[in-house]
């Protein structure tokens, strides 16, 4: 990081501008990907140093073109998130941690989290990515807080794994994703091998090929229509076993 100041509205700003992607957050990464349309040269600099707009453009003592954006052409020697090793370690608001690998030990209230997260993340029209911050805050919690799980607290630490470094947090929330995604799949499996050939058992087979394939922000809405066919079935087959009842009882009566 190189620190700077500029005079903007008769007032001075201290600011530091990243020279690696080593120094980039999380949040920088996400917004670069959001919002920034890879032209707006103002627009990166707000989003890599956290002035606002505004702020730079009325800046009196300080040239943009020759002392801040040459420190930014990183920005363009393009990075392969999905190349990124998972980190034994993550600093998570000034604290060393250690990355749980066995994730299937976790309570099932955070995986239930993470996955209405990811739904509403989808009826938003998000993308995976926007989810990684909250499976680092669900699979991190008791780690960060040493207390047992809490959903509402788990999403106030949003804010804070997102002000860490993006080769630390990219690799780790997608890591957690992953074992979500895997842990649903699992699931999918054992249930069917435990159920019998009904209607719900072939709808089952059918998610769990559509685990491997369909677009993640449909896979809650796929969950849901699955649960629903199950339940329909369970529904039929008790009024019928309920009708069958009456008829032999009435048989006896008779």
């Amino acid at each position: 990081m190189i620190p700077f100041k500029a005079i903007a509205h008769n007032q001075e700003y201290s600011f530091n501008v990243p020279t690696s992607w080593d120094e980039i957050t999380l949040k920088q990464w996400l917004q670069l990907h959001n919002e920034w349309n890879h032209k707006d040269i103002i627009k990166l600099i707000a989003i890599l140093t956290g002035l606002d707009r505004d702020t730079i453009f009325n800046t009196i003592d300080i040239d943009i073109d020759e002392k801040i954006y040459p420190h930014l052409k990183f920005i363009f020697n393009k990075i392969e998130p999905s190349k990124l090793p998972v980190p034994e370690y993550i600093t998570i608001d000034g604290k060393t941690l250690t990355v749980p690998k066995d994730v299937t030990i976790k309570c099932l209230g955070q995986k239930l989290s993470l996955q209405n997260y990811t739904a509403l993340a989808a009826g938003q029209d998000k993308k995976q990515r926007d989810c990684y911050a909250y499976a680092i805050a669900i699979y991190m919690f008791q780690e960060i807080t040493s207390k047992t799980f809490d959903e509402d607290e788990a999403i106030k630490l949003i804010p804070i794994i997102e002000n860490c470094k993006f080769i630390e947090a990219y690799p780790v929330g997608t890591f957690f994703f992953n074992s979500y995604m895997k842990y649903l799949k699992e699931s999918a499996k054992n249930y069917q091998v435990s159920t019998h050939r009904t209607k719900f058992s072939q709808a089952w087979t059918k998610l769990i090929r559509m685990v491997g394939s369909v677009r993640w922000t449909l896979l809650p809405k796929a969950i849901f229509l699955t649960m629903k066919k199950y339940f329909s079935c369970r529904m039929r087959m008790f009024s019928r076993n309920s009708n069958m009842t009456k008829q032999q009882m009435k048989s006896k009566n008779d």
